[in-house]
């Protein structure tokens, strides 16, 4: 009986030593992630704290304005050509 609890322990002692050696790599990594991320949030916050940055940060640039007016005056075109197409095909029926 004494072999038989002997390679139960064994084995017992065996699966534990296997899960710790699987689960202290991760806890590790996990923990250094963590760090990592605070540390850079924390960063990322004093880089832009300044209203001058945001303002900066968020500004939209002259190109992308320009395509914003030309597609909002081609959106208008295609409604004014809906309506009269819509016109014209009530006025055939």
């Amino acid at each position: 009986e004494c072999e038989i609890l002997f390679r139960l322990l064994y084995s017992y002692f065996e699966i534990v030593k296997k899960n710790i050696a699987d689960q202290v790599p991760k806890a590790i990594s996990l923990k250094l992630i963590n760090k990592v991320k605070e540390e850079l949030c924390a960063r990322l916050l004093q880089e832009i704290d300044s209203e001058d940055k945001v303002k900066q940060l968020s500004a939209v640039s002259d190109e992308v304005k320009q395509k914003f007016e030309k597609t909002k005056e081609t959106l208008t075109l295609l409604h004014e050509s809906q309506a009269i197409l819509r016109d014209l095909s009530y006025s055939t029926v």
